[in-house]
């Protein structure tokens, strides 16, 4: 039996579960698909779990996923830790997920560890525009860098392909969708309650969930059953400030945040919505719409991460974009539709939804880990 045959694969990111998020959600799927196939994947991240402020174990098990917890010094945005060299070296292949000191730290010490390094773009560092010019430098220059030490870089949307194509050579991109959990969701039996808009996601700004709050009054003129219901934690705390907003407008009544609520929940809540909506200026993937589609939802959603790829106009959902009244006029044919229209697009997308299942997704990155190894071995041997 060959390295290949036996590789341990080491993750690693800033935040693993209990942080809840779409890094998390991968990495925490792609480990248990990986051991489901019989290797061997570890996942290091930082004690300090952000969403929360709570210090974790320095040695703990997820759902039978073995999960180290480094210290850390700097900003949450880019944690300073070290440590992580002091892990790699019982592992074959490195897998950093996301663009951040990670990636600057293994990639530097490379010549001291001499392991295979593998990125995850995960939508890069744009997702706001906050430092846009900084951030700008920092990706042109240092991630540029750090980037000749990787052996693949993983981009999960022709969106982050297009961006990375721009600092890095081509032959080591290569275009994985993430991963989704659809399966729990490709049972659900729709109950359509009219009007029920669900959005799902962290409430930061990114998403813009104002926007679809302004919609909300206007559309209720034509569609008086119209409401939404957002499900996800609030690191920015932005809830109150958003309902304000709602009361505002006079449609607070027409708003609920319900939190990060019990994956059933969230289930039953798919199962009766209208729509899925979206209104997000920068997706890294699209997680969530992948699982509403994947429930027979029919998303209606901004153009942006991996929405252009899946989302076909009027065949699995709708784009619109970030003019007020096309949006608007989009929503309003879209809950027009009669439920025999809604239906039928709902069930195109469950369809477009099932090519993301991860049985399918972790053949991918395992066709990427045994090159890199393939090439690595090839070169001691020569």
């Amino acid at each position: 039996m060959n390295i290949i045959d036996t590789m341990k694969i080491l993750q690693i990111s800033r935040q693993f579960f209990p942080s809840t998020g779409g890094i998390e959600n991968v990495m925490y799927c792609l480990s248990r698909a990986l051991q489901q196939k019989g290797y061997c994947s570890d996942t290091v991240t930082l004690r300090s779990i952000f969403n929360t402020g709570e210090i974790a174990d320095a040695e703990s098990f997820v759902d039978g996923l073995k999960v180290y917890r480094l210290p850390h010094i700097g900003i949450k945005r880019y944690p300073i830790a070290p440590e992580v060299i002091s892990f790699v070296s019982s592992y074959d292949i490195l897998h950093i997920h996301a663009i951040d000191f990670f990636i600057d730290f293994l990639s530097l010490t490379r010549p001291f560890h001499h392991k295979p390094v593998i990125v995850n773009t995960h939508g890069g560092i744009f997702h706001t525009q906050w430092l846009v010019y900084l951030k700008q430098f920092y990706f042109r220059i240092f991630t540029r860098l750090s980037l000749r030490g990787t052996d693949a870089i993983i981009c999960v949307s022709k969106q982050d392909y297009d961006l990375f194509r721009t600092i890095a050579p081509e032959h080591k991109l290569h275009i994985v969708s993430n991963g989704v959990n659809v399966e729990p969701f490709l049972t659900i039996n729709k109950q359509i309650v009219p009007g029920l808009l669900v959005g799902i996601g962290r409430i930061v700004k990114h998403k813009c969930i104002e926007r679809l709050i302004s919609f909300l009054p206007i559309l209720a003129k034509d569609f008086p059953k119209v409401h939404l219901i957002w499900v996800g934690n609030d690191p920015e705390k932005r809830i109150p400030q958003l309902l304000a907003y709602a009361q505002q407008l006079g449609v607070e009544s027409r708003v609920n945040f319900v939190g990060q609520i019990p994956d059933q929940k969230v289930q039953d809540l798919l199962s009766q919505a209208h729509l899925f909506v979206s209104t997000a200026e920068y997706e890294g993937f699209g997680l969530s719409t992948i699982e509403a589609m994947s429930s027979a939802t029919v998303p209606v959603v901004t153009p942006v991460g991996v929405h252009p790829e899946v989302v076909r106009e009027g065949k699995t959902g709708f784009i619109y974009g970030f003019e007020e009244q096309q949006a608007l006029e989009c929503f309003r044919y879209v809950l027009s539709l009669d439920e025999n229209q809604i239906n039928q697009i709902g069930n195109n997308a469950r369809e477009t939804a099932k090519q993301y299942s991860w049985s399918r997704v972790v053949n991918s990155y395992l066709a990427i880990y045994e090159s890199v190894l393939s090439k690595k071995l090839s070169k001691s041997t020569a």
